[in-house]
């Protein structure tokens, strides 16, 4: 368990150290392009390139949350907010469906 939290800590500092080193310009930047590979290999279907570029995406997302705590709990917050209305809608969609059978 002391082994995790400390591979936890030391990839919260690298990735602050790599944040604050190329900066925030270029962070986005690499944000796009890590996007823009993860949506290749999505459309080629090839698993284990989706796997490769989705852990690219987040490694650059976690830079910027951990850089930005702010915005971390904002995102937070929404991310909540979107999961339970998506939810709500789909416990909708089944009342709806049921109502249509039922007439």
């Amino acid at each position: 368990m002391i082994k995790n939290l400390a591979k936890n800590i030391n990839y919260h500092i690298g990735c602050v150290e790599i944040f604050d080193h190329y900066g925030e310009s270029k962070q986005l930047l690499q944000l796009i392009q890590e996007c823009s590979e993860l949506i290749k290999a999505i459309t080629k279907g090839d698993k284990e390139n989706f796997i490769e570029e989705l852990a690219d995406v987040l490694v650059v997302i976690d830079q910027i949350l951990l850089k930005y705590p702010d915005i971390d709990l904002k995102v937070g917050h929404i991310k909540r907010d979107k999961v339970f209305r998506t939810l709500k809608r789909i416990s909708e969609e089944g009342k709806n469906a049921k109502n249509t059978a039922s007439s």
